[in-house]
């Protein structure tokens, strides 16, 4: 997925675009064709004409990160495999990235993500996971729908949800992708610590 403002895209309703998102088009068409992510304002161009092999997404809403959540349900959770396919199998890490990837958050690539293989946190400490989530997400007071609840399992922030009302939680936790309820997730203790972050923040 490409954004628009890395070619010089401004989304304030003012500023011709029609250069610059000329320019976006064209790298998206020489490179095989792919998605464009656009952010939320207003665009303004003139006439330009949509390459066959591009198409445009427009800005995650809290609505959209929730409903793509929810279509990850019942994909099988795999972590040794390192995999991010819906239906296929993926794990909680590649689950966040996977989901706000797909409505259009720039997130890390999942070929930078380590290998989140079962129990990696049990000797561990640091902020491994927080680091990842960090990079598109930041912290905020209190859960609002579409924001990430994380937990920290022992030393470290092991195990995290997408909020799709809370204290309801999309995550992917043994055996499969699931709705969870705060305060009662397999393995995480009612009075784990926990942290929100959004990436509407």
């Amino acid at each position: 997925m490409y954004d628009v403002r890395e070619f010089g895209v401004v989304a304030d309703g003012k500023t011709d675009n029609t250069e610059a998102f000329q320019r976006a088009l064209d790298h998206v068409r020489k490179h095989d064709g792919g998605t464009l992510s656009l952010p939320a304002g207003t665009i303004i161009t003139r006439d330009i004409e949509i390459p066959r092999n591009v198409q445009l997404r427009g800005a995650a809403t809290r609505e959209s990160v929730i409903a793509e959540a929810e279509s990850w349900i019942g994909t099988p959770f795999v972590p040794e495999a390192r995999a991010c396919i819906k239906g296929v199998g993926t794990d909680c890490g590649r689950l966040l990235v996977g989901v706000y990837r797909d409505v259009g958050v720039k997130t890390p690539t999942l070929e930078s993500l380590p290998n989140f293989g079962r129990g990696w946190f049990l000797h561990k400490a640091g902020d491994d996971y927080l680091t990842i989530v960090s990079q598109f997400a930041r912290e905020v007071p209190g859960p609002q729908p579409g924001d990430i609840v994380m937990y920290k399992l022992g030393r470290q922030w092991a195990h995290a949800g997408i909020i799709i009302a809370w204290p309801k939680i999309v995550h992917a936790i043994d055996p499969i992708v699931q709705f969870g309820i705060d305060g009662q997730i397999p393995h995480v203790s009612p009075r784990a610590e926990r942290k929100f972050l959004s990436p509407f923040a």
